[in-house]
């Protein structure tokens, strides 16, 4: 099974599992996604995760001339996070995550670019909105409050979005069977 394969397969679940979740658990996942972009527990862990995986790729990059920097930024790391997390914390798990789906989108670009099938380009797509909606939720993080409070005062809107995951995770399965 080829890495493209699998990573369709596994978005594809996800997307599905989401999906479901939405539509089968409607207050649950609505009090979650309403505490989302304030709750600092998420956002410590996942901020966390973020500034180790930040890191394991700042050791991969050559920055020519900044080279010599790499240390200061190793061992700055801990004293970002910690100022962070004490200080600039009002939305830190709006934050967090969207720093998060920035980061992610560099693996699933990695697998998708020496492939050749044009079926690849709706899984870049895919990559390429999440460092989108990364970036405008980092930089504006109650934006992300904003559109759960329109998408969960409307039920139609909630169950439309729930309607898409589980056919954007149907196309993912298939593309992940039938063209890779």
């Amino acid at each position: 099974m080829n890495a493209l394969r699998i990573l369709s397969v596994g978005l594809g679940l996800l997307s599905l599992g989401s999906g479901v979740w939405c539509l089968k658990h409607q207050e649950a996942a609505r009090r979650f996604l309403r505490k989302l972009p304030r709750n600092q527990a998420i956002g410590r862990v996942v901020f966390a995760a973020d500034v180790i995986w930040a890191m394991a790729l700042l050791s991969q990059m050559d920055l020519g001339s900044l080279n010599a920097w790499k240390p200061l930024a190793y061992w700055g790391s801990p004293f970002l996070y910690f100022y962070v997390v004490l200080r600039l914390n009002e939305y830190l798990g709006a934050q967090a995550v969207a720093l998060f789906l920035v980061l992610a989108a560099k693996p699933v670009l990695s697998v998708c670019f020496p492939r050749d099938e044009p079926a690849r380009l709706v899984i870049v797509a895919l990559a390429y909105a999440w460092a989108v909606a990364g970036g405008v939720f980092f930089c504006a993080p109650h934006w992300l409050r904003d559109l759960v409070s329109a998408c969960e005062n409307r039920p139609a809107y909630w169950k439309k979005i729930a309607q898409i995951k589980l056919a954007g995770g149907a196309i993912l399965l298939a593309l992940a069977f039938l063209a890779f």
